[in-house]
């Protein structure tokens, strides 16, 4: 028994054991590793080093998601940075073979599922709901059921959660199923907690604590947010960095800072209806710029760009 004991307090610990003075030998050995590989598959269609998004221009300008990465994608409401996030979720999860744990602070786990029923099966989730289903979306929906059943994907729909019990939940999964991505859909649902309080606030603490787990277990955290109203009073709507809340601290603390434009939301009539910038405002290991989208707003869905949406 004490033989066992000293075992799962080893395997408990071993994480941690990265973070001491290591060789700069050992560094290089496993970073050439990676840049030879990526050199072998340079120029193949879609390949980035990161774990690919499904997007291919959102990718391009990320190389995917990394490693001990935070990924804020922040937007006003209604822009559809829960629908994208999902997106993401699925193509991991379906495409990649990459295990997903889905954090959604806000939405129940039903929704969440019939939301994916309709996106991947191409069918309007208010029709999933009402049970209005026709003849031709049977075969989509018997698709997307049978894919999302065999894939690895978790999805925990906790009303209130904290960051101590979301770093023993990840720890949880991740020894169990083998994540390699984790969603939390959104911050400012997550709550603070010191030893003495328990309040319902979000600020710089959660972020770099988030920011802490992603380098602890070596996986990619994407996190949702929301951003400040004032963007909505000026000319151009396209948010910037200034409009994230500064005491969130998710400038300073995120790797990556992706937003979510549909300028339709704002003009009904927009030249742009049914497309979708993501606007890649910060980027520490690529450049900043803007990835276009196309938006099926009947299925609540994000693809890669094309010049005449299906569903208008």
């Amino acid at each position: 028994m004490r033989e066992a004991a000293k075992e799962i307090s080893k395997l408990k610990t071993r994480r941690y054991e990265k973070f001491g003075l290591r060789n700069i030998r050992e560094l290089l050995i496993a970073e050439v590793d990676h840049i030879d590989d990526a050199f072998h598959k340079y120029g193949e269609k879609a390949t980035v080093r990161g774990l690919s998004t499904g997007l291919a221009d959102l990718d391009s300008n990320t190389d995917g998601l990394h490693k001990s990465e935070l990924i804020v994608i922040a937007s006003r409401p209604g822009m559809g940075k829960t629908d994208l996030v999902l997106g993401i979720a699925a193509h991991a999860s379906i495409k990649e073979k990459r295990a997903v744990a889905y954090f959604s602070l806000s939405l129940p786990a039903d929704r969440i599922a019939r939301r994916l029923i309709a996106s991947l099966g191409h069918i309007s989730s208010y029709r999933l709901l009402r049970g209005a289903i026709g003849d031709d979306d049977w075969q989509g929906l018997t698709d997307a059921v049978g894919s999302l059943a065999e894939a690895p994907l978790y999805i925990d729909e906790s009303p209130s959660l904290t960051l101590p019990l979301l770093k023993e939940r990840i720890e949880r999964i991740k020894d169990e199923k083998g994540i390699e991505l984790v969603i939390i859909d959104t911050l400012q649902h997550l709550e603070f907690q010191t030893s003495s309080e328990r309040l319902p606030r979000a600020d710089a603490t959660l972020t770099k604590g988030i920011k802490d787990l992603a380098k602890e277990f070596q996986i990619p955290i994407v996190v949702t947010t929301s951003i400040r109203r004032e963007v909505e009073s000026r000319a151009n709507k396209r948010p910037v960095l200034h409009d994230l809340d500064e005491k969130l601290g998710v400038e300073e603390n995120a790797d990556a800072v992706i937003f979510v434009y549909r300028d339709d939301v704002y003009d009904e009539d927009s030249v742009d209806k049914g497309k979708a910038e993501l606007i890649v405002a910060k980027n520490s290991e690529g450049p900043i710029g803007t990835a276009r989208v196309t938006y099926l707003q009947e299925y609540a869905r994000f693809e890669n760009f094309m010049s005449k949406p299906r569903n208008l």
